[in-house]
């Protein structure tokens, strides 16, 4: 679910406002966990379909955030950041900025991540904000609707597998644990470009479909 706004403040008049939610049928730690964790994000986040090949994600208060992605023919770009707050499970707050090779095609945001629990398992709520027209922010709504969606398969196959073992170790009279635990914050990986070798900015990037 998308939803497109402009907010109005004294100091910033012209600041747009993206904020994507969506369920999943999780608890809220595995959730948040596929979010912030490496090992996770490589299985589900491939904006424009490249490879998250390096990581630094310090989940705190002014921790940085660098992620670097590849693709081919050299192609690649970088993201990174600070964190502003941090409630684990709870509320992320940083700087989101999009660094590529080509400085017309980079961007800078901030975003605030929502993790609740609910009685179907739990949910997320992302707000993007940036000084910028609003007709270049609507396309990066629906990278993020697209990303979700990704996030949404990989936790519910995660499930389903973990389901799997869990009954077959039962039957053989020990004990297995689900493919999302809890790890420490530094490492990834994912591919390439859209069928006309030109870069598909389907995951939050501004100019999708421009």
């Amino acid at each position: 679910m998308v939803f497109y706004t402009k907010k109005h403040h004294p100091m910033e008049p012209n600041e747009n406002v993206i904020t994507v939610s969506k369920e999943f049928k999780v608890p809220v730690g595995r959730l948040y966990e596929a979010w912030i964790e490496p090992e996770h994000l490589k299985q589900w986040w491939k904006p424009m379909n490249m490879t998250l090949t390096e990581v630094v994600n310090e989940v705190k208060s002014e921790g940085n955030i660098n992620y670097k992605f590849e693709g081919t023919a050299d192609a690649g770009f970088s993201i990174n950041g600070n964190y502003q707050e941090v409630k684990p499970e709870e509320k992320l707050v940083y700087t989101w900025n999009w660094a590529f090779p080509d400085e017309k095609l980079n961007s800078q945001y901030k975003l605030e991540v929502s993790f609740q629990g609910s009685d179907s398992g739990s949910r997320i709520e992302v707000t993007q904000q940036e000084e910028a027209n609003q007709d270049l922010v609507k396309p990066k709504g629906d990278g993020w609707n697209q990303a979700l969606d990704k996030l949404a398969s990989y936790l519910e196959s995660s499930a389903t597998a973990g389901s799997t073992e869990s009954s077959n170790a039962n039957e053989a009279g020990t004990t297995s644990t689900a493919p999302i635990g809890n790890t420490q914050h530094t490492d990834a990986s994912s591919n390439t470009e859209d069928q006309e070798g030109k870069p598909d900015y389907g995951s939050q990037h501004p100019l999708e479909n421009q």
